[in-house]
């Protein structure tokens, strides 16, 4: 488990839960929860939501309202005014399921999905219950096709259509959109308005109304009967924000004309070339907006819903030097998202995710020097890194020795920001672990190894065997970081320390007088 799952939280059986309301497609314990103490009742509101419409014993040929399963562990988000100040939510394809209170009764509202789309069109993230209580960010420049379609609209395109005035009952749809934004007459394809909703004043089209007030196949109460896909109507996809409109759109890089319209919370698009249980779907909207909120970026990359403060972190490795680019350049284009959470609870500062292909930073770093969130992106930057130059570690002995390429990476940068003897006046517990850290890799390495040993022995243990050899390398570290800090000394380290046994562990406090507790390590 440990190659597709290197997070140190505290197991919570997201699926086990959805196994129960039914079984799921896919093991428990292949999804531990990255909330260190989730409440039961969130996991097991998330399992009940997601099998009424879409476990197997009901879907069919149905289009998934939710997804086969989510594309990572739950997580929390900021809230102002949820209990904590946070709010745990769950990511699947096509939206994303949030609990703002866990105390609250546990009816139909208890869990709701967010309003993606009018984020994501607007570029405002809503950080509050308070409805105007908002981040500004940019709109997303996201198509609705493949993530890499060059020419099809985007949620952008519709930033200047939210105000179009509504077709009237019956009228054919002959518009069509483009990824300006610009509307031009089209065939209608048969389509037609079926009624305009007064709220929004916006007329939905007659196969998304259809799917709307469908009914079908449901799991309610631990029995499987027949009821409407949607009570009431607009509980999973909001009210209507645009008109419906014909667009192009690259899908598994072929051209397709399909129509779309945009709700508060989803998309829906008709393609009359699909099967006729598949003409109507629900868009991706919860991997293209956790694409929009979390994906790494360059420096010279446009503004998306990214966190300022992770991208300020980011910046500061980028700025450390050639020698470092590697790391944001392995993360960038998608491949890795970089996520803020409350890692206090688990004593960490960071951690990096194989599977889930997502960095978790600790959010109080989000709120000092940017050079400190660098440090620690660094270090996780490194391991996304040698997952894919390496597959990650497949050993016992690996795993020490992916952690010391970490912690090396993570030296070395500090080193270059502020020199061998690391920051000058620390203004917090993390900068003085870090100068504490570059001291003792650059003195000592052998007892800079021993501690890493005895910090991660519970997590590396039982992997298997096999020896360091492969990655005691210097492929895939920073050019030059032989010259800053001595890293064959370090590695032959590794090679005595994972081949002893039974030699009295040394304490963490003892490693160093600036590695605070319970904070020794910033650990991944």
């Amino acid at each position: 488990m440990h190659r597709t799952a290197r997070i140190l939280f505290a197991v919570v059986a997201l699926l086990a839960a959805l196994a129960t309301h039914p079984p799921a497609p896919v093991a428990a314990d292949e999804f531990p929860s990255l909330v260190a103490a989730a409440p039961d009742p969130v996991i097991t509101n998330f399992g009940k939501v997601w099998s009424r419409t879409d476990s197997d014993q009901v879907r069919g040929e149905r289009t998934f309202l939710w997804g086969p399963q989510p594309l990572l562990p739950v997580i929390d988000e900021p809230l102002a005014g949820a209990p904590g100040g946070r709010r745990a939510v769950l990511y699947w394809d096509k939206s994303r399921m949030e609990v703002n209170d866990p105390a609250a009764a546990q009816d139909q509202w208890y869990v709701t999905n967010g309003l993606l789309v009018s984020e994501m069109v607007s570029g405002r993230q809503q950080i509050g219950t308070n409805p105007d209580l908002y981040a500004e960010r940019a709109p997303a420049d996201i198509p609705f096709g493949d993530l890499v379609d060059p020419t099809g609209p985007t949620f952008a395109s519709f930033r200047g259509r939210l105000a179009d005035p509504p077709l009237a009952a019956g009228e054919p749809v002959a518009q069509a959109l483009d990824r300006a934004g610009a509307v031009s007459p089209t065939d209608a394809g048969g389509v037609a308005c079926e009624t305009v909703v007064n709220e929004t004043r916006h007329c939905i089209a007659a196969p998304f109304w259809a799917f709307l007030t469908s009914s079908g196949a449901v799991y309610d109460e631990g029995a499987v009967g027949s009821g409407a896909l949607f009570d009431p109507i607009f509980y999973a996809t909001g009210l209507p924000i645009s008109e419906a409109y014909w667009i192009t759109v690259q899908a598994g890089g072929q051209p397709a004309r399909v129509l779309i319209q945009l709700f508060e919370r989803r998309t829906l698009t008709y393609n009359p070339a699909n099967s006729p249980d598949a003409r109507v779907e629900m868009g991706n909207v919860g991997l293209q907006y956790y694409h929009w909120r979390y994906d790494a970026l360059r420096p010279d990359e446009a503004p998306t819903g990214l966190d300022p403060a992770m991208r300020a972190g980011l910046n500061q490795v980028w700025e450390g030097g050639p020698a470092y680019r590697y790391l944001i350049d392995n993360l960038a284009g998608g491949r890795f998202q970089a996520i803020f959470q409350d890692l206090s609870e688990i004593g960490a500062y960071g951690a990096a995710s194989q599977e889930h292909r997502a960095l978790l930073l600790d959010s109080r770093l989000a709120g000092q020097d940017p050079k400190n969130l660098g440090a620690v992106l660094a270090h996780e930057a490194q391991h996304a890194y040698d997952f894919a130059a390496f597959g990650g570690d497949q050993s016992e002995d690996e795993c020490y020795a992916l952690e010391v390429r970490g912690f090396l990476v993570g030296a070395a940068i500090w080193q270059g920001w502020y020199g061998p003897n690391g920051k000058p006046e620390p203004a917090n517990d993390f900068e003085r672990a870090q100068n504490g850290l570059l001291a003792a890799a650059r003195a000592n390495p052998a007892r800079f190894v021993q501690s890493i040993y005895n910090a991660y022995r519970d997590q590396c243990a039982g992997r298997g065997a096999g020896g360091p050899e492969r990655l005691l390398t210097l492929q895939g570290l920073p050019a030059g970081i032989e010259r800053q800090l001595p890293v064959q000394q370090t590695f032959d380290a590794v090679r005595v320390t994972v081949a002893t046994v039974g030699e009295p562990a040394l304490t963490a406090a003892g490693f160093d007088a600036g590695w605070p507790h319970p904070f020794p390590f910033p650990k991944h």
